[in-house]
């Protein structure tokens, strides 16, 4: 089974809250069921922000 992540950048990219559920946790990495925070790429930096009171640092697909 391959979960996919729901893409909320794609469909409003200027979001700025929203709801998720934790997938999966291992140390500092979280796995979303949807995410706002745009993932680098190409050059581009990650987007960060907050969860809660953890700080995201980086966003990889």
């Amino acid at each position: 089974m391959i979960n996919m992540t729901k893409k909320i950048y794609f469909e409003d990219c200027y979001v700025k809250e929203f709801d998720a559920v934790a997938e999966k946790v291992n140390n500092e990495q979280i796995n979303l069921d949807q995410t706002a925070f745009y993932p680098e790429g190409g050059g581009q930096p990650s987007d960060t922000g907050t969860i809660g009171d953890a700080r995201v640092k980086k966003v990889e697909k």
